[in-house]
């Protein structure tokens, strides 16, 4: 008896998870392979600098295929009504469609062009989710742009060039949550 009860709660799971799937991807703004993201819900302008990226080795001893490497990028919310950030992700494709998620270290962070608001930085730091920056609802004003410099770091056996996605998920005050894609290109 309890096999069919537990059989019958996680089907219900899998379709309430499917049909939550399926709402609200009005709000979803497609990937751009040259761009900012224009699509969707126009909330915001997410522009990724630079538009090509530099991947810089890191020294490894152990590696037998291509040797870890770092790259930094900026990635600039331009808000057009206030906003949240809560989250940034990071998927890399490599040539031969290959995707990785690197682990991405936040460097600093600042808002422009607005009233510039202190964002406080973390006494320790907690374990990194490849492919994931929380921003714990960072507050962006209409006009204002956020703009926050990582640093990715990749691991052995990624080719240090391929497509680098840069989505990020924004709120605003009536808790519409939208998210913004764009791309940029590491290694030419």
């Amino acid at each position: 008896m309890p096999s069919r009860a537990s059989t019958y709660a996680l089907t219900f799971l899998l379709m309430a998870s499917c049909a939550a799937s399926a709402c609200d991807t009005d709000y979803i703004a497609d990937a751009s392979l040259t761009g900012p993201s224009t699509t969707g819900r126009f909330v915001a302008i997410l522009t990724v600098e630079p538009a090509s990226l530099t991947a810089v080795s890191r020294a490894s001893s152990t590696c037998r295929a291509d040797a870890p490497f770092d790259v930094r990028v900026n990635v600039n919310v331009r808000a057009r009504r206030d906003l949240f950030i809560h989250d940034i992700g990071f998927e890399f494709v490599d040539p031969s469609n290959r995707r990785v998620l690197p682990i991405p270290y936040p460097v600093t962070t600042e808002v422009k062009d607005s009233v510039l608001l202190p964002v406080p930085l973390p006494t320790t730091h907690p374990i990194p989710f490849p492919g994931e920056a929380t921003m714990a609802n960072v507050p962006v004003p209409a006009g204002g742009t956020l703009t926050t410099p990582f640093r990715l770091q990749f691991d052995c056996g990624v080719p240090a060039r391929g497509t680098l996605f840069v989505s990020v998920e924004t709120a605003d005050a009536d808790g519409t949550v939208v998210v913004v894609r764009t791309s940029a290109q590491i290694g030419g």
